[in-house]
């Protein structure tokens, strides 16, 4: 599965970016802002999920789950 890929222009923190190359293994401008971009979906899918806590009804028998 390939990823469609854009190319833009975007002004960012060029301090942000030397220091984190410092503290990681990322070393290039792309893969840091992807992994933040991937980081900040993830995080907010989390917020998602957790939003939902207590509003969904499970229905199952876990003595039954528990004997197989």
């Amino acid at each position: 599965m390939k990823t469609e890929m854009i190319r833009t222009n975007i002004e960012i923190d060029d301090k942000l970016i030397e220091e984190i190359k410092l503290h990681s293994k990322l070393k290039t401008k792309k893969n840091i802002v992807n992994k933040a971009l991937k980081s900040y979906l993830n995080e907010l899918k989390r917020r998602e999920l957790a939003s939902l806590a207590g509003k969904i009804a499970w229905e199952g028998d876990l003595e039954s789950m528990r004997e197989t």
